[in-house]
């Protein structure tokens, strides 16, 4: 029974470090018509572009050295792009089916995103669940009504079920926003950098903490509201409706 689980363990840690916690150093880095590929034991990945553009669509498959690849996942982090001197950035994005894992897209002067519906994950599987989805500019996600895994609605990402809320556009248009009905949770740092002045939740929780799944009864609020991205020095108003 022991050695079951010790081959258990070994092989759940394998798939894990194959699939997350991408290496701040890639052993391959290319770059293909504006944008950057790295790899490391055998895995491509997007991490990054050479300069800004006002409109870049993705494509999964392409060549890469004279070699065609399937690129399944994209990791562009502000610590790489700094590394490999490709700090470039578009407004508009759309991502092309084929495409299944966002672990990181830090890009700052971003403002539409369009997700395909073969994405299954927009946070490396080394962190908490969320949409690791970085800028200040960013106004509205699009997801591709055919996404088994998530939906958008006025520019806003949920869960397909809509029991989960992903992330609020900070340059979302409106300083005021009614949460729905259908959400029971509010993913990390969802509404960090946001423009609100007003938010609405409904009349079943007692307060917008009561969502932050993760916190203790004698956690103080300050701190539950800070994991969900609220600054509490924005006066931002919260009111059950």
């Amino acid at each position: 029974m022991k050695r079951l689980c010790l081959t258990i363990i070994v092989i759940l840690s394998s798939i894990i470090s194959s699939y997350a916690c991408y290496p701040e150093n890639p052993r391959i880095i290319s770059k293909v018509n504006g944008i950057l590929y790295a790899n490391a034991n055998g895995k491509w990945w997007v991490a990054g572009f050479e300069q800004d553009q006002d409109s870049v669509v993705l494509k999964s498959k392409v060549t890469i050295n004279g070699q065609f690849v399937d690129v399944k996942e994209i990791n562009i982090t502000a610590y790489g792009q700094s590394c490999y001197n490709t700090t470039g950035c578009p407004k508009t994005l759309v991502i092309d089916n084929g495409f299944e894992v966002i672990a990181d897209l830090s890009l700052p002067r971003l403002e539409k995103l369009y997700l395909p519906k073969t994405i299954t994950r927009t946070h490396d599987i080394c962190v908490l669940e969320n949409a690791k989805i970085i800028s200040e500019n960013l106004r509205e996600i699009i997801v591709d009504k055919q996404n088994k895994n998530f939906k958008s609605e006025n520019g806003v990402l949920f869960s397909k079920d809509g029991k989960k809320l992903y992330k609020y556009p900070c340059k979302k248009a409106g300083t005021e926003y009614t949460i729905p009905q259908t959400v029971e949770s509010i993913c990390c740092s969802a509404f960090r950098h946001n423009n609100l002045s007003m938010l609405y939740f409904p009349k079943k929780y007692k307060a917008i903490k009561d969502y932050n799944q993760i916190t203790h009864e004698d956690e103080p609020e300050e701190e539950s509201l800070d994991f969900m991205g609220f600054d509490k020095n924005s006066g931002i108003k919260f009111i059950r409706k």
